[in-house]
């Protein structure tokens, strides 16, 4: 057996730390990862890898759990598009149980890869529950995402908002809250990041899906309504509370008036009680009320109304007193200026007058603001005397109804002066269509004036303008003939108080503009009429047609050089085959139309005048094709028109086709050719069709009967006929 001695201590030699490792590098990167190598150390028992962000940022153990037991480490998590340091240290010397580490490596950097890439954008979303107020949606992961954005926006809205904008949503599921009953919403969502740490942005949008909510339930009808105070102008109305109410809306409507009013139509009632105000005193209304919403936010409807109640206001109705200081000078020969005090509490005057001798009173204005005291009554008659009263309204409430006692007033106006002279007058052409009729007045005081035009040889009066200035021009008189005018002054308006009419002033024989019409005929013709005008026996009138293709400036001769009509001649037959062809022009064109009336005195001209312009388009080219077969045949007693469309340049309009069977031949003579006058034995057919067309089917014709046809384009343009 062994016995033991007394005990002695010794501590070992301090333990050499590994040397610092050599050749670190980097091998390899993407935008989260970076793999670095370095040469083995001998005898380390592992290896303690950090890194910082940029020059200046603070080492961190990339492992701090585990020792790296090789030379070489991936770095994971990493932020794209950012430089980073590296450093080694080995551990221990290899003794057993060393855990520290030597003085690290020297640095390295290495940058992460860029660009930075945006999740991909989430696919799948779809809703799958909801509410009145809130509707639960799902969509697929997306691989490396670090979370996501849920966008809605209402309805036709184009602004998209974030559901959860103080935090990112880490699921595939959201419940998006608080959204209004019975509205379609629009769902979008975003990816976070790419899977590398601190990622901030968002990737593209998913595809957009909707969903409505479901119906809102109106608030259901309050009950308890009752009037529980009334005074002169005002009804207090209580009611029970509804749950989950937002409001209330009251309303009322007065006596047998059937419309229900808004009380309170800027602003939602919030409690269950409300005083009605501005009421008229002494009058039965009715009231009832409905409740707002259904609990969910933003509802703005109401639901079904109370059962109605009834509440008369107090009475008697309180009356303003009678106006004082009511008095009525003359102002004028025919003018008098009613004046009175102020009197509070009221809503406006009435002013009535009665001429002597009379019983019956005439409103002058009953609706003078209750702001003036002073009114002028014009328009009486001179030296004749008036009375007048004056009554006030109201009680100093918006709706009193009552009319005060009236104050009268009387007054007698000046006596009456001579009516004014005859005036002097002026009176010229102006130009062909319009003549002017001046005066000189010598007259100090304002007077009206009348004037009278007369035409034709019966001197009877063609217009009178009336209450005038110091001229008046009679434009676009429309006949050629004689002319005269007179007129008078009167001291006031209405044509009373007048002078004598002055004589007639001397004639003016007046050229006016001829108005032109169009007939169409068939193969290519057309008439322009045209009322003839009346010169003084001494002159003659000729006239000229002119044409131009449309739209031209210059106008050349549409007849024959030599060929100038004279009345009786109040109309020409237009033949666009010989017009077109003798002027070298183009068929399937618009052509400009104008007569030129000249007044002549021997072969001196007086004075000439163009009429309007009216513009005929040449005959769109057509044929027929007829269909007259019997038996089964469908298109027995049909034909088809066919034509061209007409210069672009033309004017919009549309075509019309019309047709008409031909009188029977007589005597072995052709078929006479078609009478479009309203006497003829049967009316034309009318079949109309857009300008675009260029055929059309005529149905419900007579196998075996000869037909004339007409096609014609007509433009939409006033007084413009395109005829082919």
């Amino acid at each position: 057996s062994y016995g033991p001695s007394s005990y002695v201590s010794r501590k070992t030699s301090s333990c050499p730390t590994a040397s610092a490792p050599t050749g670190l590098r980097a091998t390899a990167s993407t935008r989260t990862d970076v793999t670095l190598r370095w040469n083995s150390v001998r005898h380390a028992d592992g290896y303690k890898l950090e890194h910082r962000e940029g020059a200046s940022g603070t080492w961190a153990d990339v492992s701090p759990r585990s020792t790296i037991t090789g030379p070489s480490y991936t770095v994971s998590n990493l932020v794209c598009n950012t430089t980073y340091y590296f450093r080694v240290s080995a551990k221990g010397d290899g003794s057993p149980y060393s855990t520290s580490y030597g003085s690290p490596s020297s640095s390295i950097s290495k940058k992460t890869a860029s660009p930075c890439q945006a999740a991909l954008a989430p696919t799948g979303l779809r809703a799958t529950a909801s509410t009145r107020t809130d509707v639960t949606l799902r969509w697929n992961s997306v691989r490396h995402a670090d979370g996501y954005k849920l966008e809605r926006r209402e309805g036709a809205s184009e602004t998209w908002a974030d559901v959860n904008p103080h935090s990112t949503i880490m699921g595939t599921s959201y419940t998006v809250g608080s959204l209004v009953c019975n509205t379609t919403y629009y769902f979008r969502v975003r990816a976070k990041g790419d899977g590398s740490p601190r990622s901030t942005s968002y990737g593209s949008p998913s595809a957009s899906v909707s969903k409505k909510t479901s119906l809102c339930p109106a608030a259901s009808a309050p009950k308890g309504l009752r009037a529980t105070a009334s005074a002169l102008y005002s009804v207090t109305l209580s009611w029970n509370s509804v749950s989950d109410a937002d409001g209330y809306k009251l309303e009322h409507r007065k006596g047998a008036v059937r419309t229900w009013t808004d009380v309170s139509p800027s602003s939602t009632i919030t409690d269950p009680s409300y005083t009605v105000n501005d009421l008229a005193c002494n009058t039965t209304y009715y009231f009832r009320v409905r409740a707002k919403g259904d609990g969910s936010p933003y509802s703005t409807s109401y639901g079904s109304p109370s059962t109605s109640v009834s509440r008369k206001t107090s009475s008697p109705c309180p009356t303003v007193s009678a106006v004082t200081g009511f008095s009525a000078p003359v102002n004028a020969q025919t003018n008098v200026k009613l004046s009175w005090s102020s009197l509070s509490g009221v809503a406006k005057y009435k002013l009535e007058q009665q001429t002597a001798g009379s019983s019956t009173w005439t409103n002058i204005n009953e609706s003078v603001s209750h702001t003036s005291t002073i009114y002028t009554v014009s328009g009486l008659v001179c030296n004749t005397s008036y009375t007048f009263r004056i009554s006030a309204y109201g009680n100093g409430t918006k709706y009193a109804a009552e009319w005060g006692e009236s104050t009268t007033a009387s007054a007698t106006t000046s006596r009456c002066t001579d009516p004014p002279t005859a005036l002097s007058l002026g009176f010229h052409r102006n130009d062909n269509d319009s003549l002017v009729v001046s005066y000189t007045d010598s007259a100090s005081t304002e007077r009206f004036y009348q004037f009278q035009l007369f035409y034709g040889t019966n001197q009877g009066s063609l217009t009178t303008e009336w209450d005038i200035q110091s001229s008046s021009t009679f434009d676009n008189l429309g006949y050629s003939g004689w002319y005269k005018a007179r007129g008078r002054n009167c001291l006031s308006s209405g044509r009373t108080n007048c002078g004598v009419w002055s004589s007639f002033s001397s004639e003016i024989f007046l050229l006016a503009k001829p108005v032109l019409d169009v007939i169409p005929f068939p193969q290519r013709k057309a008439e322009l009429t045209w009322k003839d005008v009346t010169v003084p026996s001494t002159d003659t009138v000729e006239y000229v047609v002119q044409m131009r293709k449309f739209n031209d400036v210059t106008w050349t001769t549409a007849q024959s050089s030599s060929l100038v009509f004279s009345p009786p001649s109040v109309s020409y037959t237009i033949d666009l085959d010989s017009i077109v062809n003798g002027k070298g022009l183009v068929h399937n064109s618009a052509y400009e139309f104008s007569v030129l009336v000249t007044q002549k005195q021997g072969t001196a001209v007086v004075r000439s005048i163009e009429s309007d312009i009216i513009t005929i388009v040449d005959t769109p080219i057509y044929r027929v094709d007829g269909h007259n077969s019997g038996g089964t045949n469908d298109n027995a007693g049909q034909a088809v028109i066919r034509w061209k469309t007409p210069d672009p340049s033309a004017e919009s309009g549309s075509y019309e086709i019309r047709y008409r069977e031909l009188r029977p031949a007589t005597n072995g003579a052709e078929h006479t050719s078609p009478d479009w006058s309203p006497g003829d034995h049967s009316l034309p057919k009318t079949d109309r069709m857009s300008e675009d067309s260029q055929h059309h089917r005529i149905t419900g014709l007579t196998v075996g009967k000869i037909y004339a046809v007409q096609l014609m384009y007509q433009t939409l343009a006033r007084n413009k006929v395109y005829a082919a």
